[in-house]
């Protein structure tokens, strides 16, 4: 056996076993960072996603405000649903770019489901558990204009409604049905981001 004090004569350091275990304690506390970090952006995305669905992102920090229910392009619904829409909205910054969350959400099936319940539950204005026609239209109108993708006109999004309106065709998306159609949503803004920006 070879003892410690030959190996440092022939110029091969000893490692300490202090040394090595102060040196084992740094890195794994580097990765618990690492992976603090992760988790906190994980976190940060999945509130994104939240704030998506429920159609209060701005991409302007200084952007205080939603745009009124009464003042969203190609729509028109009751006055009380235009009012109780408005109170229940707050603008919400983000600094992820609306093709990236697209692309997010339509790849990341949790990231998918935590925007579709946030939408679902905030256009229930009426709170039936599901959403009619002019609840939908609100969605569609809130979730193009924050994403800036042009609002559709209401018999586009009636057609789409209808579409999806399969399970009983009683003039409601349910939560059932909703997925799909929230999922053809998405697909179709990123289109229409894509059309925008080819490259």
């Amino acid at each position: 056996a070879v003892d410690s004090l030959s190996v440092q004569a022939v110029g091969v350091p000893v490692a300490d076993p202090e040394q090595i275990k102060l040196a084992e304690q740094r890195q794994k506390l580097a990765r618990k960072e690492k992976s603090g970090e992760a988790q906190s952006a994980q976190d940060e995305l999945k509130r994104t996603a939240e704030e998506f669905g429920r159609g209060n992102l701005v991409h302007d920090k200084g952007e205080k405000n939603i745009v009124a229910a009464e003042a969203l392009p190609n729509i028109h619904v009751s006055e009380d649903l235009a009012e109780k829409d408005t109170q229940a909205h707050h603008a919400t910054y983000s600094s992820i770019s609306q093709p990236e969350l697209i692309d997010k959400l339509l790849a990341d099936e949790e990231l998918q489901r935590i925007s579709m319940d946030a939408a679902f539950d905030q256009f229930d204005i009426d709170h039936n558990k599901k959403l009619d026609v002019e609840e939908t239209k609100l969605l569609v109108a809130r979730v193009c204009v924050e994403t800036g993708v042009g609002v559709p006109e209401d018999e586009k999004i009636g057609k789409m409604f209808n579409k999806f309106d399969v399970v009983e065709r009683d003039g409601f998306l349910d939560r059932n049905e909703f997925p799909a159609f929230f999922k053809a949503f998405l697909g179709s803004m990123q289109k229409e981001h894509k059309k925008l920006n080819p490259w």
